[in-house]
């Protein structure tokens, strides 16, 4: 059986590897909640055309132009901007190239997912929260300026749901590497940010990035890991990711820091994750050296 270490996360199958399930409130339930309503977009409400509006979201002004185009929302675009990349902007690999084989940004999602149910009442994608609400709340604004008013575009949106699954390998994954070795500034090419987004495009067929799930239990066999249940952040369902050969010792792989999974719950604060790097890489460099004696 092949055995490939990632920390990434698009089918499952037992010859393949997952990645991904992000855990929660440290990175992973992408996905937080908006009120939800029923009521549609009368067409006699809103004028058609195109409309613009920008704020300040989380690097720098977001701009959003909506067109109306027979009441209903036809298209959302979302401007060049500096949104952090991979997080809420788009994350590019070391050719320049959109990394979204296995998840979209949400300067890109959003837009789509609003267009698709005519409705403003998406899941905002945690980790992203800033460029999230803002995105939405431009939308907002540019249906307000058409005359119409946001509360009648609030009709619930449907997800496609996560089920049961089996993988070589499944990988929990807490916090946003990434985030902390790359910022907007950063040219792309530069910084683990690319190396990150290449290796996206390039084990696309390989891996399930669960980045609207968040790992809540383990499945035990007779001492041994063999599974994790996880919930998804759209409806609450749980389903599990089955492991048969959990539970074995990966030889040549060692992790610290959030990779590992942590040990402050929901707090991510850069400070917490600056002693666990320290702590356990000298734990992990440890038992390199002790493991190569």
């Amino acid at each position: 059986m092949n055995r490939t270490m990632t920390a990434l996360g698009t089918s499952i199958s037992r010859r393949q590897l997952v990645g991904g399930m992000m855990a929660a409130a440290v990175a992973a339930p992408i996905v937080a909640s908006r009120t939800r309503g029923v009521a549609f977009a009368e067409a006699s409400e809103i004028k058609d055309g195109t409309y613009t509006a920008s704020a300040q979201a989380m690097n720098d002004l977001l701009e959003v132009s909506v067109t109306i185009t027979d009441g209903k929302i036809a298209d959302v675009t979302v401007s060049p901007n500096s949104e952090t990349p991979g997080i809420g902007g788009q994350l590019l690999d070391k050719t320049g190239t959109v990394a979204d084989s296995i998840g979209k940004a949400p300067v890109d999602l959003l837009p789509e997912l609003i267009v698709a149910n005519n409705s403003l009442a998406v899941d905002m994608v945690t980790g992203a929260t800033i460029t999230s609400a803002v995105l939405i709340s431009l939308v907002e604004d540019c249906i307000k300026q058409a005359g119409g008013d946001p509360a009648n575009f609030q009709d619930a949106v449907e997800y496609p749901a996560y089920g049961d699954g089996d993988a070589d390998m499944i990988v929990v994954v807490a916090g946003s590497l990434w985030q902390r070795t790359h910022t907007s500034k950063m040219a792309m090419g530069t910084g683990m940010i690319s190396t990150y987004a290449t290796a996206l495009v390039d084990l696309a067929d390989k891996i399930t990035l669960y980045n609207e799930a968040t790992a809540t239990d383990l499945v035990l066999e007779d001492g041994k890991v063999v599974g994790v249940v996880a919930t998804d952040n759209h409806n609450g369902n749980s389903f599990t990711i089955s492991c048969a050969d959990g539970g074995e010792k990966i030889e040549g792989l060692y992790a610290a820091g959030e990779v590992t999974g942590g040990i402050h719950g929901a707090n991510r604060l850069g400070g917490n994750a600056v002693v666990d790097t320290v702590v356990f890489g000298k734990l992990a460099a440890d038992s390199l050296v002790a493991d190569m004696a």
